[in-house]
């Protein structure tokens, strides 16, 4: 983690995991978890870093496993390409998870190469209907969406938007839930912060999906926008509530005139 450790330093440690890994079966496997988070959130990429990944695939189980496919969003993106191959060259069942599955969905609107490593992933491992199959709850996917509204920098997330919009776009229910649920989810919000962004990321989302916007949510859609959002104190939540309100008239408004 020590950014005053030499690379050489930090490849030694690496590649004894590795031997640890391959001539050994008595240690803790959360300890080499451990040990791989903390290398996926580096800069540093390791030379047998893709060897130490793929060989502790293979070794841990799979709630194990889970513990590294869960926390695409804590890894560096210079990591997430070589991780996402080691991944792919897995060649078993995936365990199943909500949250690796938006994360994965999220991560092929990233820039590249993450976009493209991302995507030969769910191409071979999922499908579009797994991310909106109608025998999941919307709520939860919804609420996982936008967990990841504000990137590791601490703003907005395009990449999250695109997808989620992307993904409103195949199944229009998880645009209603997302209506359904957006109190709740400003009310869980603990910081002044994140209640700004999640008003932005609701902005933006509705902007973007308001051609598919249900009669029926039009009325309860405009209120909050203008009660909630435009006459909010802060100027950037107001003025994106703004560009929503009138995307929205422009798009459907003419059914309330």
């Amino acid at each position: 983690k020590h950014t005053e450790i030499s690379h050489t330093f930090k490849e030694n440690a690496v590649s004894i995991s590795l031997k640890i890994l391959k001539s050994s079966s008595d240690f803790n496997s959360l300890d080499l978890i451990r040990v791989a988070q903390t290398l996926l959130k580096q800069d540093y990429v390791s030379k047998c870093g893709y060897k130490f990944l793929k060989a502790l695939m293979r070794h841990v189980n799979d709630e194990e496993r889970l513990l590294l496919c869960t926390k695409l969003f804590t890894y560096n993106s210079l990591q997430l390409a070589d991780f996402f191959n080691v991944i792919y060259d897995y060649n078993k069942t995936i365990p199943r998870s909500e949250s690796f599955e938006v994360q994965l969905w999220i991560m092929q609107n990233e820039e590249e190469p993450t976009n493209k490593a991302a995507q030969r992933v769910w191409n071979k491992y999922f499908s579009n209907i797994d991310i909106i199959s109608q025998d999941k709850a919307k709520k939860n996917r919804v609420k996982i969406f936008t967990s990841y509204a504000i990137d590791r920098f601490g703003a907005m997330s395009k990449c999250t938007v695109d997808a989620f919009v992307a993904a409103i776009n195949i199944d229009k229910a998880l645009l209603f839930e997302y209506i359904e649920s957006i109190r709740e989810i400003i009310q869980d919000c603990t910081t002044p912060q994140q209640v700004a962004e999640q008003y932005r990321f609701f902005a933006t989302v509705v902007n973007s999906a308001s051609n598919i916007v249900d009669d029926s949510q039009l009325e309860k859609l405009f209120e909050f926008i203008v009660y909630e959002g435009y006459f909010n104190e802060d100027s950037e939540i107001s003025s994106a509530f703004e560009k929503c309100g009138i995307s929205l008239c422009i798009e459907q408004g003419h059914k309330h005139a």
